[in-house]
């Protein structure tokens, strides 16, 4: 029959050991961890990006729409004067 001190001894040694694997594991988490934070800002970057980008677009394709109306309108305007 085991002692409770024995026992106790026992318990704390398999504790060891598992916090022993745990430790020789810890750096390769770590760097884990910090790639996915430094994965987690890159994205929060590219996020704010693709939202001006999307917001040049459109300044963008409303420029585009008001050049071709303009253009139409000189264009007609020249007709008219070549006509007359």
């Amino acid at each position: 029959m085991i002692s409770i001190t024995d026992f106790k001894a026992e318990k704390l040694y398999d504790g060891y050991l598992k916090m022993q694997r745990f430790s020789e594991q810890l750096p390769q988490l770590i760097s884990r961890l910090e790639c996915i934070k430094m994965i987690h800002e890159e994205s929060g970057d590219l996020s704010s990006k693709i939202e001006a980008i999307k917001k040049n677009e459109g300044l963008i394709n409303n420029s585009l729409k008001e050049n071709k109306e303009v253009l139409d309108r000189v264009t007609k305007l020249i007709l008219v004067i070549v006509i007359i």
